[in-house]
Formats: structure tokens, C-alpha cells, sequence
């Protein structure tokens, strides 16, 4: 288990964090992220930090629909090759 961290930013100026969140991923490679609801309906760029990782980005911004009114998820599966 280890603690990533992850921030949605802006979709036109990615400069600008709008969000962030800390999560533990779990021993099969999840973790799950809450973000406030006032972020729900948007598209933001996603960055992925971790501390013996390369900062990741998304490509193009992702679109956040919420769970209920208070809350969005964001749900990373760590991909292992063999």
C-alpha cells in the first residue's frame, strides 16, 4: 500500500489547480480519490503524483459526473506488466 496524490486542473490553463486529493492504494492496485462536489459536471486535466513515479497527466481532460451531491470519485487501477 502506498499514498499517491492527484489534482484536477483547469482544461484551459492547466497551471491552475482546482482540486486535489491524497488516496492509498490498496494491495490489488486501486485507489479511490473524493474531490469536492462543487467539481461535479466538470472536465479537468488529471495529474497523478507518486513519489517513485514519473508526475503523470491525462492527455486530454476528463469529464466528472458526480455519485451524489457532496461528492466526485476518481478510481486509478495501477496496470502491472510481467
Amino acid at each position: 500500500m502506498d499514498t499517491i496524490h492527484v489534482e484536477l486542473r483547469d482544461q484551459t490553463d492547466p497551471t491552475i489547480v482546482v482540486g486535489s486529493a491524497n488516496a492509498i492504494m490498496d494491495v490489488s492496485g486501486y485507489a479511490t480519490f473524493n474531490f469536492s462536489g462543487s467539481l461535479i459536471g466538470g472536465d479537468y486535466n488529471v495529474a497523478i503524483f507518486h513519489r517513485n513515479a514519473v508526475q503523470t497527466w491525462t492527455a486530454t481532460p476528463m469529464h466528472f459526473t458526480g455519485l451524489n451531491d457532496s461528492l466526485i470519485s476518481l478510481q486509478i487501477l495501477q496496470s502491472v506488466r510481467k
